[in-house]
């Protein structure tokens, strides 16, 4: 198979969207399972100096972290459920709780009985004379056992998020495969740009939307350009309790493929519809769009603007361009037909043809666009 004109995507559905999760949190438990293993050998050093001791606490303190981490549900897409896991294994939820804990108390927020002080005042117990004054402290950095058993749940956690992946790897696969080609070459391409210190605390999705302008950057065939274009306004409309609709309008970009397929891409949302024609196309896509706004309103961790995804900038150039070059047709059109009544009318008569200006709607801004209506 010829590589020379590809580009690496990424799926951005549902099921891509948890399986790259699912994948993130396998790598962390793998990442976990090895600093066990260091901390374990640093363990079994007889005469450990000073700076095994520290690193011996700062990789247990290290993995339980890491590890802990993977079954937060209010942190992450995906997360590992400990009774499902650990339920079923003898002593295996006391175990994980302890970890959980420790975490909590002691690693992530020291507050819990491992990290105690107090100052200290000794005092003379007959006459109440100050006889000295110091600090008396505990802390616990590491245990002094419970290493394979923080593997052992690793490894339970790791078989179970590793057959996660699997099944979603499938998944993947039949959605791709049931896709048309046009669809697949519409998947956006997967690049990374490695944050600096002003994207730190964006957000994955802001951050990824920043991270969708590398698309456009990359030299994709020639054979891939459109055949044609079009633009419009897919107009929706939805019935309210009280009888009232409520409209709103989508920018539509349509693109005729080298394969006679028409795609028709919704600018603000990154969704796609395909068929035959501009019609069949925009129907395809209006069952998308539905399903995205279903999503966005029933997702309980999310709300309404979960709708917007800004799809290519390239795309809205082409919709602008083809606007553009709408207005202008229709302006040219426009002068020749006021050219041509003054010459009809005659120069002495002293009539003008006179303009009249008149609210537009959005919905019908631009013109030769087909209506999905």
């Amino acid at each position: 198979m010829e590589y020379s004109h590809t580009a690496l995507r990424a799926l951005r559905t549902a099921n891509g969207t948890e399986h790259a999760e699912w994948v993130l949190l396998v790598v962390d438990l793998q990442r976990c399972l090895e600093l066990v293993e260091h901390w374990k050998h640093l363990e079994s050093v007889e005469d450990k100096t000073p700076r095994d001791r520290r690193l011996a606490e700062s990789l247990f303190r290290d993995a339980v972290v890491s590890f802990v981490s993977c079954f937060d549900k209010d942190k992450g897409r995906v997360f590992l459920d400990e009774e499902l896991l650990y339920g079923s294994i003898d002593g295996a939820p006391a175990a994980f709780r302890w970890f959980h804990d420790v975490r909590n108390q002691s690693i992530a927020h020291r507050y819990g009985p491992y990290r105690m002080a107090h100052t200290t005042v000794i005092v003379d117990e007959h006459d109440g004379g100050l006889l000295g004054a110091g600090t008396s402290t505990y802390t616990m950095y590491q245990p002094t056992t419970g290493v394979d058993v923080l593997a052992s749940l690793i490894q339970v956690a790791l078989q179970d998020a590793n057959t996660r992946v699997e099944e979603l790897r499938e998944r993947c696969l039949a959605e791709i495969k049931a896709m048309h080609p046009s669809e697949r070459r519409r998947l956006e391409v997967a690049s990374y740009r490695v944050p600096d210190e002003r994207s730190l605390r964006l957000g994955r999705r802001k951050y990824q939307n920043v991270n969708r302008q590398i698309r456009s950057e990359i030299d994709l065939p020639s054979r891939y350009a459109p055949q044609e274009t079009r633009a419009t306004i897919l107009k929706l409309n939805a019935s309210t309790e009280g009888g009232e609709h409520i409209r709103g309008g989508v920018e539509i970009l349509g693109i005729l493929e080298d394969d006679g397929t028409w795609c028709v891409i919704a600018l603000e949302l990154d969704l796609q519809g395909y068929g035959i024609d501009l019609e069949s196309a925009c129907i395809d896509l209006t069952a998308a769009i539905e399903a995205q706004l279903g999503f966005a309103i029933n997702d309980k961790r999310g709300n309404p603007d979960q709708v917007f995804f800004a799809t290519d900038r390239r795309y809205f150039e082409m919709f602008g361009e083809f606007r553009r070059a709408a207005t202008l047709g229709q302006l040219r059109k426009l002068a020749e037909e006021l050219k041509r009544m003054v010459e009809v009318a005659g120069t002495d008569s002293g009539s003008r043809p006179a303009l009249k200006i008149e609210a537009i709607e959005e919905s019908s801004a631009t013109s030769d666009t087909a209506d999905p209506d």
